[in-house]
């Protein structure tokens, strides 16, 4: 069976993307080039924080599609999609990105995984805030749920003007709510790894 978690490289190209991220917000004006070029390592950030083959979720219709084929995800002419449309994440990342005060590794580190934190060292007695990076690190780790969805599927979001937003009642609770909203079931590949060869 194939790894599902990301590889080193793909972990090393996530660590560049959030500092990049985090050197445009620190160091060039708001305006809508520097955002341009923030949203797009963000959403680069966001393809290399799950990986390839990290992909968890997959919607029931999908997931009736991979079961009883050997054919890999890949070749069943699904579609790779973030649960939380990536627009979603970028404006994440810059509303929290200057905040009143900087973000502290409590909030921040609960959202981190060991290669994050090896590379973004954890607190010390001394630093209580995290850098603006790992900040930005953990927002996309948050928010970054990639799902296997069929045409179908995507025909619904999209009917429901649902491609690239979240539903007007989005709290930020439910992070399927594009799918609850749809009426579109997922299924969690880890509780149903038969699905995941």
């Amino acid at each position: 069976m194939k790894s599902t978690l990301p590889t080193a490289s793909e972990l090393e190209n996530f660590y560049w993307h959030c500092e990049v991220a985090a050197y445009l917000i620190t160091n060039f004006p708001s305006n809508a080039a520097t955002n341009s070029n923030i949203a797009h390592a963000v959403r680069l950030a966001t393809l290399c924080c799950t990986g390839k083959n990290g992909i968890r979720y997959a919607t029931r219709r999908a997931y009736e599609t991979k079961v009883g084929t050997t054919l890999g995800w890949y070749k069943l002419g699904l579609t790779r999609e973030h649960v939380i449309p990536v627009n979603v994440v970028v404006k994440n990342v810059l509303a929290s990105a200057v905040p009143t005060s900087p973000p502290t590794w409590d909030t921040v580190i609960k959202h981190l995984t060991p290669a994050d934190l090896a590379r973004w060292k954890s607190p010390t007695e001394t630093a209580s805030s995290a850098p603006l990076a790992a900040a930005i690190a953990a927002q996309v780790r948050n928010h970054t749920l990639v799902a296997w969805a069929s045409k179908k599927d995507d025909e619904q979001l999209r009917s429901a003007g649902l491609t690239a937003k979240m539903p007007p009642s989005y709290d930020g609770s439910d992070r399927f709510a594009r799918y609850t909203f749809c009426g579109i079931e997922v299924v969690d590949l880890h509780a149903n790894p038969l699905a995941t060869t």
